[in-house]
């Protein structure tokens, strides 16, 4: 019956109840549904979640983009992805370093570690780390998930001023 499956696919439009049932997997992730997802809203978060899932699931996954599946990671992250003028890169690999965000302006490199964020990148690198990085001349933005929850909005600007300057 549509109304029963529409009603469980609601439960599922919480960001956190579906960033809970999707990133529990550590290594393969089988997703099983019984219903048409045609018959869905576009918008809904399994959706769009199943649609990008089909699209992708011939791609090597070692050589594909990798995007956070954390909700609030991956606002950043888009946040940033359509901005004109940058390369954004998630969880990327700079030597002896796992930066959550680079960005890439200018040939100038700019690192948004990610503090507190449910994802992956949710621990802060060490103040030695800070130091190399500002050696390399890599620079760094620490933005905590506090910050952007509570003031997303002046998060961004200041995010934007910071890459811009």
């Amino acid at each position: 019956d549509n109304d029963v499956q529409l009603q469980s696919l609601n439960y599922l439009e919480s960001e956190g109840v579906f960033n809970v049932a999707i990133t529990r997997a550590k290594k393969k992730q089988h997703i099983l549904y019984s219903f048409d997802e045609r018959l869905f809203p576009r918008s809904n978060i399994l959706i769009k979640y199943i649609e990008y899932l089909n699209k992708n699931q011939n791609v090597d996954q070692k050589n594909s983009l990798d995007i956070p599946i954390d909700f609030e990671e991956n606002a950043v992250y888009r946040w940033l992805r359509y901005r004109s003028g940058i390369k954004v890169f998630y969880d990327h690999n700079l030597g002896a370093f796992n930066l959550d965000i680079l960005i890439v302006k200018n040939k100038k490199l700019y690192f948004i570690d990610l503090v507190g964020f449910r994802g992956k990148t949710k621990e802060m690198i060490s103040f030695e780390k800070y130091n190399l990085l500002y050696r390399l001349n890599v620079k760094c933005f620490i933005l905590t998930f506090r910050e952007w929850i509570e003031t997303e909005q002046a998060v961004k600007k200041e995010i934007w001023k910071w890459i811009s300057s």
